[in-house]
């Protein structure tokens, strides 16, 4: 009984391992063309050219050095289940 336990235990482990990993590395890079629809102090929320809304995490306030409703170029990066991070934002 305990040697099933133990493999068990091992088979979680591994599983919850491979997950992370998968989590971790895949990172995805994306590039668009977006209007300012919001913008706060941590967030912004663009419209790309196909009309999607996304919300995009910001680690400095742009409040002050951004426009709504003007466009922009932004770079982001995101991972599955969490919300993109920008990387960087030009005007266009």
């Amino acid at each position: 009984m305990l040697r099933k336990n133990r493999t068990v235990i091992s088979i979680g482990a591994a599983v919850l391992l491979a997950s992370f990993f998968y989590w971790n590395f895949y990172t995805y890079h994306t590039g668009a063309v977006v209007e300012l629809i919001e913008n706060s102090s941590d967030l912004l929320l663009v419209q790309d050219e196909s009309g999607n809304l996304k919300t995009i995490n910001t680690s400095i306030d742009l409040s002050q050095i951004t426009m709504k409703n003007k466009k922009y170029f932004i770079s982001y990066e995101h991972r599955k289940w969490e919300t993109p991070r920008l990387l960087s934002i030009s005007p266009v």
